[in-house]
């Protein structure tokens, strides 16, 4: 009987250690939130296709709730970089009349791990682990506006990757087509066409830095405005 107790003495303690986090909010770096879809392509499946929100990357898991008119939609992508990509090709586009508006999304704790349990659910899409302190915010930071404030500094570091990537590709192929010229060998000659397609293609830098502009300069704190989205296949068009 003390042995039991002594247990759910234990549990209760382990459970009340964890109850301050019931208010927090943690930002997820492939999760991507996204409002304004239409009735008629409120659908997991024709989401995840390469027409809609599959073009920038493999997405494994989508869940959708219907807000009156339109839907809302979390998009769970396997890599983080591709959820960046999609808030930036996402953001500020129309879809069948409808304005598109997309961010990193954030994730509650699941109300099992909060009380030291095990979830039965196995497809459960809230947080069995603790977050990263620095992507954790209560309620009332949410309401400040500094979940995107630390969302600003992801995409700064995002950005700033790619630039940094571009100049050492960009250096690494001039490099490569001075060799060609003066030696004029087959293996270098290989290796200048051997380089990936958009890296010989100064637009991708220009567009970057377009829509690291749209970044920087949004027009509402909660809803950026990055306004990159694709012109292909009549799904999304520019706001």
């Amino acid at each position: 009987m003390k042995r039991n107790s002594g247990q759910l003495e234990k549990k209760q303690k382990m459970a009340e250690s964890r109850k301050h986090l019931s208010d927090i909010r943690v930002l997820q770096r492939n999760l991507v939130f996204v409002t304004g879809i239409p009735p008629k392509l409120a659908d997991v499946e024709i989401l995840k296709k390469p027409e809609y929100f599959g073009r920038y990357g493999k997405i494994h898991k989508c869940v959708l709730n219907q807000q009156g008119p339109v839907a809302t939609a979390y998009a769970t992508y396997v890599r983080d970089e591709d959820a960046f990509k999609a808030v930036l090709g996402i953001n500020g586009t129309y879809l069948q009349n409808n304005i598109l508006r997309a961010s990193l999304g954030t994730t509650k704790y699941c109300s099992y791990f909060l009380r030291h349990l095990p979830c039965p659910k196995q497809d459960c899409m809230y947080l069995h682990g603790l977050g990263d302190s620095s992507a954790s915010f209560t309620k009332a930071d949410m309401q400040a506006g500094k979940h995107q404030q630390y969302e600003n500094i992801i995409f700064r570091e995002y950005f700033s990757k790619k630039a940094e990537t571009m100049k050492q590709n960009m250096s690494r192929q001039k490099i490569t087509a001075k060799d060609d010229l003066t030696c004029g060998t087959a293996a270098t000659r290989d290796a200048w066409c051997a380089q990936p397609a958009e890296l010989l293609d100064n637009r991708n830098i220009r567009s970057m830095s377009e829509s690291e502009h749209n970044f920087y300069n949004k027009t509402s704190i909660s809803d950026p405005d990055l306004s990159s989205g694709s012109r292909e296949s009549g799904s999304f068009r520019n706001a």
